[in-house]
């Protein structure tokens, strides 16, 4: 089967409730099952509510399952899936009996039962005067009278000398000669194989080799 389910619709009671005529439009309060199209697998649990306020229905879906939905779709095994809705706004998805989702109707569905207590202010408009800039420049401010731009931020320090046993002529990492080239390399795919450089053998010994910081 490449697309199919096998849904539990629970209808909405109403006058104009026929079924008769029941088809995919009908309308339902409650709907769950096990769902699959192509590659996607799916456990819908999904509650269509009324809101107060503005008297629409809107769909809330669950979030979709922690656990693997393929193995159940393709073992070509009978599936026992349960779903438990209680009388605390809370709710429980099994599947063989086992835990597999769990939360509350009125928070963990998208999008949730209740709103967030705060929502943007849709009449809200930005002033014509608001500067987008989380900072400026000082006005204020005043360059130092001292202040040279000539010169560089940092300079050689003029007492710093060479430690002992520095190796200014040796570099901090060598080509480790026991490297072994792979036997499957192929140099016209790979390019020429050098083995890899690992740290000098003479530098552990001394405080640092090469021309730079030496070792803290």
């Amino acid at each position: 089967m490449e697309c199919g389910g096998a849904y539990l619709k629970l209808l909405t009671d109403s006058p104009s409730l026929n079924l008769t005529e029941f088809t995919d439009r009908t309308a339902y309060t409650i709907m769950f099952g096990p769902d699959k199209c192509g590659p996607e697998h799916k456990l819908h649990f999904i509650l269509r509510h009324r809101c107060p306020a503005t008297g629409n229905v809107e769909e809330k879906h669950a979030r979709k399952p922690q656990v693997d939905l393929s193995a159940y779709f393709n073992d070509k095994r009978t599936h026992l899936y349960t779903l438990v809705v209680s009388s605390d706004n809370s709710f429980q998805v099994y599947i063989d009996q086992v835990l597999v989702n769990n939360g509350s109707l009125l928070e963990d569905l998208q999008p949730p039962v209740n709103p967030p207590p705060d929502a943007d202010d849709s009449t809200d408009q930005k002033p014509a005067d608001w500067d987008d800039r989380e900072k400026i420049p000082d006005p204020k401010a005043v360059r130092p009278a001292d202040w040279d731009e000539s010169q560089s931020e940092f300079i050689d320090d003029a007492q710093a000398s060479v430690p002992a046993g520095w190796l200014l002529d040796e570099p901090p990492t060598v080509p480790d000669t026991t490297a072994k080239k792979p036997a499957d390399w192929d140099d016209d795919i790979d390019g020429a194989w050098q083995p890899a450089h690992i740290e000098n053998p003479k530098c552990k010994t001394r405080p640092a080799a090469g021309h730079g910081l030496g070792r803290k």
